[in-house]
This record gives C-alpha cells, structure tokens and sequence, in this order.
C-alpha cells in the first residue's frame, strides 16, 4: 500500500507538471510577437519599461514559468515609451501597453548598462551581459525555438531529422507554439548583447573610465577560467564578440587584458601563476586575438640587451622562469618531502603545458601569427649565445628554470610530428634558420668567408626553401589524388565482383 500511495502522488505530481506545460505554451501561442518580445526581453534582461508590480504582463511566460524576480525599472525607457504613443496620437490604455520590443532594444540596454549592477547581474556591465547570454542559451535548451512536429520513430525541428523513440511527455513538450518571427527575435537578442560586450571592453565614451575598466577586470577574471568551469565564457562566445567589432577596436579593447597578464617576477609563484596564463591560452584560441597577442610590445621587445633582460621583460619570461627554489620548508621534513615533489612536479608541469597550448593556439592562427613567434623563437636563443661558453655571466643569460621550461615547450610543441603517423620527415628543413636570415652571422667563426658570400648564401638558401615548400605542397595533392584514385578503382573493383556474383546466380 505504500509503494501504491507513493507511485499515485508521483503521477499526480507528474501530471500537474505536464498540465503547467501546456497551459504555458497555450499562453505562449495567443501572445503577440510584440507581447512576446516584452515577455522574453524582460527575463532575459532583468529589465521592464514600467515598474514590476504594474508589468500586467507576466514575465515568466517568456520563459515557460517561474519568472526572474526584483526586474530593474528603466525610467527612460518608459518615458520614451508614452512619447511614442503620444506621437500615434493613441492613449495608453494602461501601462501593460508599453511593451519593450525589438525596436527599444539599443534603448533598454543603453539605460541598464549605465545604471548600478549587483553581484546577482554580474557586478559589472561586461558580467551582466554575459549573464544575460547564458539565459538565453539556458532557454534555448529547454524548449525548442520553433515549432516540432513529432510523428512515430522520429523528430522534426528546422528541417532536421533525427530518429529515436519519443515518449508521450516529450511529444507534449515539443509541440510549443511561438508567435511568427520569434526566432528571429531571439537571434537579434543574442547579436545585440554580443555587439554590446565587445563595446563596454573598449575605451569608448558609452561607459565611464571606472566602469570600463571594472569591466576590463571582469573579463580577466572570467577568462582565466578553465573551459570546463561553469563561470567560463560560454562556448563561441568570445570569438563571436571579436567578429562584431573591427580590428583597430579588437585591438584597443582587448591590449589591457593582455596586460593584466604582465607579471611581476618577484610576486609570481607556482600556486598564482596559472589563472593569467588560462586568459592567454583562451584568448589565443580566437586567431584575431592571437595576432593582438603577438603585436603586444612586451611579447617579444626588441629593446633587450641579453637574455636576462628578455626573460625580465618579456610577457612570457617570469612564467618560463618559474621552478621550485628549494626552500619549500616541506623538503627538510623526511614525511613530507615525497609530497611536496609530487606536488611541484604537477604545478610545473601544468605551467608548461599550458604556455604550450598558447603557443601552439598562436602558431595555428595564420602566417602573421606564426612568423611572430618564431622570431619570439629567434631572439631568445640570439640573447642567450653566451651561454655556450665554459663560463658565462650568469647575470647576462636567462636563468636555467627558463631554458627547463622552454626546452620542455618545445619538445611539446614538436610531438605532432614526432607520434605522427604519416611520414612527416620531409616537410622539416633543418636549414630553415638559415634561410630567413634569423641568425646572425657576424658572431659565427667564419673560415675564409666575406660578408658578400655570407649574403649570396642566405639568399640561396631562401630560394631552396621556397623550392622545397613547393615541392612539399605538390607532394601532397599528388598523395590526394592517388588516394581519391585508389578509392575509385577500389569501388570499381567491388561493383565488379557484385555483377560478378548476381550473373552467377541467375545463371545458376
């Protein structure tokens, strides 16, 4: 009897969910997409043109229940409201008339952007459209944005198919009714508050210079979470937000976060190290803000005399330098010296994997990107010649924790090519160096050789690497084309043998 009392309140409690599911989507499809719009917009913005108690409409209807509480009223925005119903010569006939609709939007986001935040909206405008974002991508997953028609075995939704078992509850759920030209509302939405992030991160005069810079910080904060942390920017988010601005704009909104990740050697540790590098690894993963990484003066100056200087000046120089100093007081302690190794080892080797991913984000995002950083490569070895010798001032090099890193890197940037397995041997030139004049030859010792020989050499070994990437690059079509002709002589063969096998069985 109590399994049989229990299972009838769970269908109760089933069915009076269902029953507010569809009584909300009844709602929904007997809105107008001008009531929608305001219904939709106020949830998703935290926002309503007239005070909330005098809404008349219900602001979780956009949202399919449950609606946000403590809506910011926009006076402005009202105001401008009744101007244009006075203008139409119409009298409003209450204030749920006054609905917040597409044409209002830029209005709404402006007045709200410029009016106090919470630590519920984001604490800043950059936090609060992000925020905002997330609803709608909260809404979009939770029911569909445009009508489904579910039929036995499979699902329709935009002209995709897919096939499956559909149960009665999710038969019910599909069929949401929107009014004509919802979606296309929802993707205004979404471009608008993308437009209007990249426009709060840079230094223009919609926000005050606090405020921006309040945003600036956000942002930091919020990229150097890793991806799978849920106060990350959501997926596509912030390559989005570089498409709608730009270049020059890219550039000045996105510099100050390149340099909230200059550090300060002397204040860098093992333990709050990792944060600012995630912000460039995940920065780098859009190719425009990678070109702005390697254009930023502190990610390979020229004005470094030696390598120590480099390494003091260079945006990734502390971080390379960093490795355990031995004073960690757990090493004199025999029960915790095990521990305290492991731990070390884990943190450098977390360092070094993700200045590689940077790198290698960078060496994907173009040729203008990829040449920066094989001159970032260059100089690095050209300020630190002095290390060949037997004794070297050690004032002069960079230290060894940086060439532990760096060699460390490398090896990492180079396993693509070492676990491969195609035969990538030949797309390597061992003259490359040489070739684009990235050494300096007036420090090499030189055996019966002017300067006019050294010339004609670079310029020869240029022309051969552009011989050799021709070559390399014509090796590869013709491997695609003989694979596209073993794949066609393949399927020949096959029908072939299928004729083959029907005319034996007729014959038979």
């Amino acid at each position: 009897r109590s399994e049989d009392s229990q299972q009838t309140a769970w269908l109760r409690q089933k069915h009076s969910l269902h029953s507010k599911r569809q009584c909300g989507n009844a709602l929904m499809s007997l809105l107008s997409i001008q009531q929608w719009e305001h219904s939709f917009f106020c949830e998703i913005l935290g926002v309503c043109p007239v005070e909330e108690a005098k809404a008349g409409l219900s602001t979780g209807i956009g949202m399919g229940g449950g609606g946000r509480k403590g809506l910011v009223h926009l006076p402005q925005l009202e105001k401008e409201l009744r101007e244009a119903h006075e203008q139409k010569k119409e009298q409003a006939s209450s204030d749920a008339t006054l609905l917040l609709t597409s044409d209002y939007l830029d209005t709404a986001l402006m007045e709200r952007l410029n009016l106090p935040f919470d630590e519920d909206d984001g604490s800043n405008a950059f936090g609060y459209l992000v925020k905002c974002y997330r609803r709608i991508l909260d809404y979009a997953s939770k029911q569909p944005l445009v009508p489904v028609e579910v039929t036995a075995g499979e699902t329709k939704r935009g002209g995709n198919v897919g096939r499956g078992s559909v149960s009665n509850e999710t038969q019910s759920a599909a069929h949401v009714h929107l009014p004509k030209g919802a979606e296309e509302s929802l993707v205004g939405l979404k471009k608008t508050i993308i437009s209007y992030s990249g426009l709060v991160l840079a230094p223009t005069d919609m926000l005050e210079e606090k405020q921006q810079a309040s945003c600036v910080t956000n942002a930091c904060a919020i990229l150097s979470e890793s991806s799978g942390s849920s106060e990350a920017l959501p997926s596509g988010f912030l390559k989005a937000v570089v498409q709608e601005l730009d270049p020059e704009t890219v550039k000045e909104a996105f510099t100050p976060i390149v340099n909230s990740v200059i550090a300060n050697p002397r204040t860098l540790t093992l333990t709050n190290c990792l944060r600012p590098l995630m912000c460039l690894q995940n920065m780098t993963a859009v190719p425009e803000l990678a070109l702005v990484v390697a254009q930023h003066a502190q990610f390979n100056p020229k004005t470094a005399k030696d390598g120590m200087q480099l390494q003091m000046t260079m945006l990734l120089g502390p971080y390379l330098a960093l490795t355990t100093n031995g004073k960690d007081p757990r090493f004199s302690n025999a029960h915790q010296r095990s521990q305290a190794v492991t731990e070390i080892r884990m943190r450098v080797a977390t360092l070094q994997a993700t200045i590689s991913n940077t790198l290698f984000n960078m060496l994907k995002a173009g040729p203008k990107v990829q040449e920066a950083v094989l001159d970032w490569i260059a100089n690095i070895l050209r300020l630190n010649l002095e290390r060949r010798k037997m004794q070297f001032d050690p004032v002069k090099v960079s230290s060894l924790g940086f060439f532990v890193n760096m060699g460390a890197v490398m090896v990492t940037l180079s396993m693509p090519y070492i676990l491969s397995k195609k035969d990538r041997i030949s797309t390597v030139n061992p003259r490359f160096l040489l070739g684009k004049s990235r050494v300096d030859y007036n420090l090499c010792t030189r055996l019966h050789t002017t300067t006019l020989d050294l010339k004609q050499l670079a310029l020869r070994l240029e022309e051969e690497q552009e011989d050799r990437d021709y070559d390399v690059d014509k090796d590869e079509e013709d491997n695609e084309e003989d694979e596209e002709t073993a794949g066609d002589s393949a399927d020949a063969h096959h029908q072939q043998q299928q004729e083959e096998k029907a005319g034996e069985k007729e014959g038979g």
